[in-house]
């Protein structure tokens, strides 16, 4: 939820923001914005360049977006302590580009 925003809200551009976290909490929040419906990709890496997680990968509907991770990787198992990268990849529709990096962040 986006407090001062109509629920059916659409942002006019694309915006990946910087993670946030709760101090007491091993999770992070990701909000991100999609103008139009597109291909989105958003993964979890370790600093070695190593896919730990894949947090979104398909089809989104454009809006106002949010998913959290929970320091696990894709077995569910809690990750070690330290520094990740979030990854994220659109499909854009135009005919001139297939995809892009959106962003990278670094969360942890």
């Amino acid at each position: 939820m986006v407090l001062g925003l109509a629920a059916d809200a659409i942002p006019v551009e694309y915006a990946l923001n910087q993670n946030y976290s709760n101090p007491f909490n091993p999770t992070t929040q990701i909000e991100y914005q999609l103008p139009v419906d597109e291909v989105v990709s958003i993964a979890i890496y370790d600093v070695m360049g190593r896919k730990v997680k894949s947090l979104v990968n398909g089809i989104e509907s454009a809006g106002y977006k949010s998913v959290t991770w929970d320091a696990t990787n894709e077995l569910g198992l809690p990750v070690a302590a330290g520094m990740y990268i979030y990854l994220s990849l659109i499909h854009i529709s135009e005919p001139t580009r297939r995809y892009a990096i959106w962003g990278a962040r670094v969360c942890g």
